[in-house]
């Protein structure tokens, strides 16, 4: 027997339509060197340099792929905000000024947190976030961060306090739905930035294993004697910086002094 028209009509009945994820505009940001550590910049740019001159080219490694020195931040968040001045967007409460306003509510909590003392970030862990196919040989982000093993840690522990108060509130709001767990790190290599752009917009990996056998490497060591492992982060010696502010930042923006575009944020 044939299906009836109706069964016919059921199984083909319209899909609901696919809602477009809005485009990320903004990150919430603790900038460890935008205006305030040149000497940041200088060991980062002096390892990076160093990286690109390696006897053995690295694969992969192209300077578009290098983050510019006066955009290295640690990333707490990225949003999607509407913008205040388009009357589109009115009934809109996830804008730039609604997100500063629940930033500035914070202030009192993170100040408690801080308890008077100075928000000090160590930069003394190094990897990747996870290549193709786990291949150290197939990276696309490289990265530098705060390490819990750190001599510095309790200060650590404020900042991933003021960190993690920050990460839960925003996302409570809905103003941050990435569903991964909140990382503290710093990029220094992204294969998205690479210029021209590779046929197709693929991504061209760069070769993770290189950069740790690397003679570039062993400047920033924390123990040159380290036993290097792809598989775990490094111990890496890049300092330890204070962070003034936390700072709302346009994504893909440059300001007059190379950082990103700040359109707000809090005093520490």
């Amino acid at each position: 027997m044939p299906p009836s028209s109706s069964m016919n009509s059921k199984s083909h009945q319209a899909r609901p339509p696919h809602r477009t994820r809005p485009a990320l505009t903004h990150c919430l940001s603790l900038p460890p060197v935008q205006g305030f550590h040149p000497g940041l910049r200088e060991k980062v740019t002096a390892f990076t340099t160093a990286l690109r001159q390696e006897e053995s080219p690295i694969p992969g490694l192209h300077e578009s792929i290098i983050v510019n020195p006066r955009k290295l931040h640690l990333t707490l968040g990225v949003l999607s905000l509407a913008s205040d001045d388009n009357p589109a967007n009115e009934a809109d409460t996830h804008t730039i000024t609604s997100a500063l306003n629940l930033l500035h509510s914070l202030s009192s909590k993170i100040g408690e947190i801080l308890d008077g003392e100075k928000l000090l970030v160590p930069l003394d862990r190094m990897n990747i976030m996870k290549p193709d196919r786990g291949d150290p040989e197939q990276a696309h982000v490289m990265w530098i961060g705060p390490s819990d093993t750190s001599v510095y840690y309790p200060k650590l522990k404020q900042v991933c306090a003021c960190s993690e108060l920050i990460d839960r509130t925003f996302r409570a709001q809905g103003f941050v739905t990435e569903k991964r767990p909140l990382k503290l790190h710093c990029t220094l290599l992204n294969t998205t930035y690479r210029r021209p752009r590779p046929r197709g917009n693929r991504r061209i990996p760069f070769s993770y294993s290189s950069i740790l056998a690397s003679t570039a490497l062993k400047s920033i060591l924390e123990e040159p004697s380290t036993i290097i492992d792809a598989k775990r982060p490094t111990s890496v010696n890049l300092g330890t910086w204070e962070v003034q502010e936390v700072q709302l930042c346009e994504m893909g923006s440059t300001d007059a002094d190379g950082a990103y575009r700040s359109v707000g944020g809090i005093v520490l």
